[in-house]
């Protein structure tokens, strides 16, 4: 699971999803001249960067490698991320990407069911 040094295609929406429905590709994001532009009506959720937004600059997204499912790709999430780099959790949807935040991927942990509680919980507190 290397960092691909080349940036994404124009078609990489396309390729998560000839992955299957539950791949995720944490993907990193170099800055781009959009950061501060966004108005406040539009501006990413926190904990996004806005590359999944029509119109994003994909040449900023290198892909890290691609993760199954909603507890794999937060534990790996949770490895790679060094607190200075963007790192995006992507996924494919009809007509373009999907951008997830940490948040949103633990609290549907959280709320499943066959998800083991307490590893979920020694995961986030490491």
């Amino acid at each position: 699971m290397s960092e691909q040094s080349a940036p994404l295609a124009d078609d990489f929406p396309a390729w998560p999803a000839e992955r299957g429905e539950a791949a995720y590709a944490p993907a990193w994001v170099a800055e781009g001249s959009e950061t501060g532009a966004w108005m406040e009506a539009e501006a990413p959720r926190v904990g996004e960067t806005g590359v999944a937004r029509a119109g994003a600059d994909l040449t900023r997204v290198t892909l890290e490698e691609v993760a199954h499912g909603r507890a794999e790709t937060l534990r790996r999430w949770l490895l790679l991320d060094d607190g200075v780099r963007h790192l995006a959790i992507l996924t494919a949807e009809p007509g373009g990407l999907r951008e997830h935040t940490p948040g949103e991927l633990a609290a549907d942990l959280m709320h499943d069911p066959a998800v083991d509680q307490t590893r979920l919980t020694d995961m986030l507190a490491g």
